[in-house]
């Protein structure tokens, strides 16, 4: 029996060619794929789809302030502080989100989530918080 020998095991020339550049090619195509930029929910800065806002009204009645958040499938979104008495609009971005409900965090109250509503790019929702302390309404504009 013959011992094994390197040079039993190396490959043709053609071959070792193909090798090389399917090794290559694979290389480059890894690369290009792990630097495609990552997606956000909300448009920042990295891919994703879609484009535009959806503008948002609230307009607290309420004897207290009130933290609003966008609740979106990809996440929630702090909008702000909408204090008594006050009015305010807000810019959402849209990423192909289909529903839009809006969880409503009060100084003094406790927290409110409202009914979801569909919505699409450049529409505009109102967000009515009413003084005598019951539900908050949402309305697609």
């Amino acid at each position: 029996m013959r011992p094994y020998s390197i040079r039993s095991a190396r490959l043709s020339r053609p071959l070792r060619r193909s090798a090389l550049w399917a090794g290559m090619a694979v290389t480059l195509l890894m690369t290009a794929c792990a630097s495609a930029p990552a997606k956000s929910p909300f448009g920042g800065g990295g891919g994703g789809g879609g484009g535009g806002h959806v503008r948002v009204y609230v307009q607290n009645l309420g004897f207290s302030n009130v933290r609003v958040y966008a609740v979106t499938p990809q996440g929630n979104l702090d909008l702000g502080i909408v204090q008594t008495t006050q009015t305010r609009t807000f810019a959402v971005p849209w990423n192909q989100m289909a529903v839009l409900s809006f969880n409503l965090d009060f100084t003094t109250a406790g927290q409110y989530t409202t009914r979801a509503v569909g919505v699409s790019p450049g529409q505009t929702v109102q967000v009515n918080i009413p003084a005598n302390g019951g539900y908050a309404t949402v309305q697609v504009r």
